[in-house]
């Protein structure tokens, strides 16, 4: 083992230069809180380039980063999300609480069925709902990159995160549409094949559809980083082809990870309902009936005010811990296949000792 000052090893496993008998998980760029006894791994691994680590351990680090900025976490719920709630709640409710449709199952051909009562002040809805939107993706992005920070030893407190997501609000917005777009685009194109072999008959139609799942669980799979990572990632990496080319080799891993964050998120939703459903029917909500002629929102959301009010909150708390896991998550996987950090969420990071020695 020499010491290569002149290029940095690559990511993975190395020995802790300053706790004997323990790993360290050298990034990279830089050495990161997670660490290791040296007994889990017998032969001391050294890393290799855009290795994934086991999903124990990446499951793992991902709930302890969570936990660990738990506190500042919290702080930017309650200054960002809790806004963001009251406001969609009550947008909602004062918006829409008061509509009633109709629909006339004996309308005239050519007649839409379909009328509209009590509309309330939509414009105060949209409002409601754009600062409902632009609130929970701060919140998000500031967040992810507070809790990234903290796998350094200069964390981000829970100001430095809000400011940081605020200036890198729009940037992000930004790429997050182009990559919206993108994997959109990937599904019409799906479904104009559909179209366009279901004119050769139904076995033409069932293999566009089967096609479509498995390509789409395939794309969405491999690429889902592109949505994460422009909120870790440096200059430069911020594009498709950056994934394609960091995945590469390494799709398999990839895409099985991001199906159990997957299934961790519908996972967490399923737990909130548990809660958030009794407590709906406690303000007088009732099911939606497709069957019904005569639908009226004030029988949906209920006569409660402030029970609705609690419930969207609470809604809304799962959901944000929902994507705190995904983005975490992902964001974790981005920086194991050798994704550079944004080097600001380092900054002043005194890392835990030297450079790892290569082989």
């Amino acid at each position: 083992m020499i010491e290569n000052p002149g290029q940095n090893p690559p990511p993975g496993w190395y020995p802790d230069p300053q706790t004997s008998g323990m790993l360290r998980w050298w990034n990279g760029g830089q050495w990161t809180n997670d660490i290791r006894p040296l007994e889990a791994f017998p032969q001391a691994p050294t890393g290799s380039g855009g290795g994934l680590r086991p999903v124990s351990d990446w499951m793992t680090e991902t709930f302890r980063l969570i936990i660990n900025n738990v506190a500042a976490v919290f702080t930017l719920l309650v200054v960002l999300l809790v806004p963001a709630s009251l406001v969609s709640a009550l947008g909602l409710w004062y918006g829409i609480r008061d509509l009633v449709i109709r629909i006339d199952e004996n309308a005239p051909a050519g007649e839409n069925p379909i009328s509209f009562e009590g509309l309330g002040p939509l414009g105060f809805l949209a409002v409601a709902l754009v600062v409902n939107v632009v609130l929970t993706f701060v919140f998000t992005i500031a967040s992810t990159r507070l809790i990234m920070s903290g796998r350094f030893e200069s964390g981000f407190a829970w100001s430095r995160g809000l400011t940081s997501g605020i200036r890198s609000f729009f940037p992000i917005l930004g790429w997050s549409i182009v990559a919206g777009l993108a994997f959109a685009g990937f599904i019409v194109v799906f479904a104009v094949a559909a179209v366009a072999l279901g004119l050769v008959g139904a076995i033409g139609i069932f293999l566009a559809v089967i096609v479509a799942l498995v390509g789409g669980v395939y794309v969405f799979g491999r690429y889902a980083l592109a949505f994460t990572s422009p909120m870790v990632a440096a200059k430069g990496q911020r594009s498709i082809a950056r994934v394609h080319q960091l995945t590469k080799g390494r799709a398999g891993g990839t895409i099985g990870r991001v199906g159990l964050l997957v299934l961790v998120s519908i996972a967490a939703s399923l737990a909130g309902s548990l809660v958030t459903g009794p407590l709906a029917a406690m303000g007088g909500g009732e099911t939606f009936n497709p069957d019904t002629e005569v639908i009226r929102f004030v029988d949906l959301l209920g006569g409660n005010l402030g029970l609705f009010l609690l419930t969207n909150l609470m809604n809304t708390v799962v959901s944000a811990v929902s994507l705190l896991v995904w983005h975490i998550g992902l964001s974790l996987v981005f920086e194991d296949l050798g994704g550079t950090v944004d080097p600001e969420l380092r900054d002043d990071a005194s890392g835990a000792g030297s450079t790892p020695a290569s082989i």
